[in-house]
C-alpha cells in the first residue's frame, strides 16, 4: 500500500487505482460475481471521477472528504453519480438535448419539445465594431426584454435542430396547444416555442 501511495502521489489517483485493479486481479474476481460488469463499471468510472475531481482540490485529504460528502449525499440528477455500462446502450435513455448533441440514438422521443421559458431578465448582445457586447437593461424596458426573448427563441432553435437531428431510424414530437396561466383565450403561446415558431411562422394560433 506504500507503493500504491507513491503510485497516486507521482501518477494519480486513477493510475493508483488502476495498479491495484491489475496487481490484485480485481477485473476478473469482479466478474465473475453476481453483477460483475457493472461492478467493474462501477470501479473504472470512479477512478475517472475522482481523477477529474483531484485537479480541483488540495491533496489526498481533501479528495476523500469530496468522496465521503459524495457518498453520504448522492444526487441522482448528477451527470457524474449515473451508473453507466455499455452493454446498457440499448435501454432507454434520458438525456438533455444539450448533452445529446453529437450523439445519435435508434429511436429519439422529445415529448417536451413545446415547452419554453419566456425570458425573463433584460440581458442580451449587440454587436458593435468591437464585437459583441453584453448589455443588461437595468429599468427592465420592454424593448430589452423583447430582445432578450429573441436570443431566447434562436437559442431555442438551434437547440431544435440539434433534437430533431439524433435519430437514426424515426422521431417523436409530443406536440401540443400549449397555453401560459390559466387563461380562457382561444390563442395559445405554442408560437413562442422553438417548433411552433417554425410551424405556425411565428404567428399566433387557436387550439
Amino acid at each position: 500500500f506504500m507503493e500504491y501511495r507513491k503510485i497516486w502521489h507521482r501518477r494519480g489517483v486513477l493510475a493508483m487505482l488502476r495498479a491495484l485493479l491489475h496487481r490484485r486481479n480485481l477485473a476478473s474476481s469482479l466478474l465473475a460475481s453476481p453483477y460483475g460488469e457493472r461492478r467493474l463499471t462501477n470501479f473504472l468510472h470512479l477512478g475517472e471521477l475522482l481523477q477529474q475531481v483531484s485537479s480541483e482540490l488540495d491533496g489526498e485529504y481533501a479528495l476523500l472528504r469530496w468522496l465521503g460528502e459524495a457518498v453520504s449525499r448522492p444526487n441522482g440528477q448528477d451527470a457524474e453519480q449515473v451508473l453507466r455500462l455499455e452493454s446498457e446502450r440499448k435501454l432507454v435513455q434520458i438525456v438533455t438535448i444539450h448533452k445529446s448533441k453529437g450523439l445519435e440514438y435508434p429511436l429519439v422521443f422529445l415529448p417536451f419539445i413545446c415547452s419554453h421559458r419566456t425570458a425573463e431578465t433584460p440581458l442580451y448582445h449587440e454587436a458593435d465594431k468591437a464585437g459583441n457586447r453584453t448589455i443588461l437593461d437595468l429599468t427592465g424596458a420592454d424593448s430589452s426584454l423583447a430582445e432578450a426573448d429573441r436570443e431566447r427563441l434562436a437559442e431555442d432553435l438551434r437547440l431544435l435542430y440539434v433534437a430533431l437531428t439524433r435519430g437514426v431510424y424515426a422521431t417523436w414530437l409530443g406536440l401540443a396547444p400549449v397555453r401560459a396561466g390559466a387563461g380562457k383565450s382561444e390563442k395559445t403561446d405554442l408560437h413562442h416555442t422553438a417548433i411552433g415558431y417554425l410551424l405556425q411562422k411565428g404567428e399566433e394560433g387557436d387550439a
